[in-house]
């Protein structure tokens, strides 16, 4: 057999869940990213969830705990639609 069928029937099958965990792992990461766009971006329609709660809790009342929510929602869904294969990848490790 050839590379490739090995590296499809054999090595793709045994890493999903490792590669699931670590998409959670770094899609979580990325959400929550402060200090780069922070450095990188000087216009607000490119500033990410977090720098935009930052001006939220500075100017806002009651309305920030909506948005807190509305927030959590994206790595909440990833975490709940991926749980089954985080939870096999975190246990696969060694």
């Amino acid at each position: 057999a050839n590379s490739w069928k090995f590296f499809i029937d054999f090595l793709i099958p045994l890493s999903k869940t490792m590669i699931a965990a670590m998409f959670i792992f770094m899609f979580v990461y990325g959400y929550n990213q402060y200090l780069w766009p922070l450095i990188m971006t000087s216009d607000e329609k490119y500033w990410t969830v977090v720098m935009g709660m930052k001006i939220i809790f500075m100017s806002w009342g009651v309305e920030r705990f909506a948005y807190i929510i509305l927030s959590m929602i994206p790595p909440v869904l990833v975490v709940i639609f991926l749980q089954r294969w985080f939870i096999q990848g975190l246990f696969q490790t060694k």
